[in-house]
């Protein structure tokens, strides 16, 4: 699709804008789906159940917090700016790190079940968000321990 937008812009001059977010994680994410390790175990260690850890839990992710990625979306809609850009801190946490910090800061020391490993899970993420930054004059303003705690606030209230 990005080559479409390239060619489109080229062409006929459109201006378009092509995002690729690392792993989107805060308050209202849907906790009983496949993805979304930090909803997911937010809602088992708010219920007191626990989660399950897929494979060794070293694998690493690039956490992003829903509000960077909102400003990210809002920087975007200057005139002028176009093509494609990571929307992500540039850090790797691995599950093992998350799920320690979470219990953490719901105060919960309940200790988690290693699955199986999934099948062709990527063992590490990370993005480089340099030219969101240059463009745009994005970079993430949330770091993960505050994400954490307004993610797990939300799941413990509601609000």
């Amino acid at each position: 699709v990005e080559m479409y937008l390239y060619y489109y812009h080229k062409v006929h001059h459109l201006e378009y804008v092509s995002f690729r977010y690392s792993n989107v994680y805060g308050p209202r994410q849907d906790p009983f789906g496949e993805a979304g390790v930090i909803a997911i175990f937010c809602e088992k260690l708010m219920h007191k159940k626990t989660p399950t850890i897929n494979g060794t839990g070293e694998q690493t992710r690039d956490f992003v917090y829903v509000a960077d990625v909102v400003r990210a979306n809002l920087a975007a809609l200057k005139k002028g700016i176009f093509g494609e850009f990571n929307i992500a801190t540039g850090k790797e946490s691995s599950v093992n790190q998350i799920y320690k910090l979470l219990c953490q800061t719901i105060g919960t020391k309940i200790k988690p079940i290693y699955g199986p490993p999934k099948k062709g899970e990527q063992m590490r993420s990370r993005l480089d968000a340099s030219l969101a930054r240059k463009v745009l004059g994005w970079k993430p303003k949330v770091n993960l321990e505050q994400g954490l705690k307004l993610t797990a606030e939300f799941f413990k209230t509601g609000n």
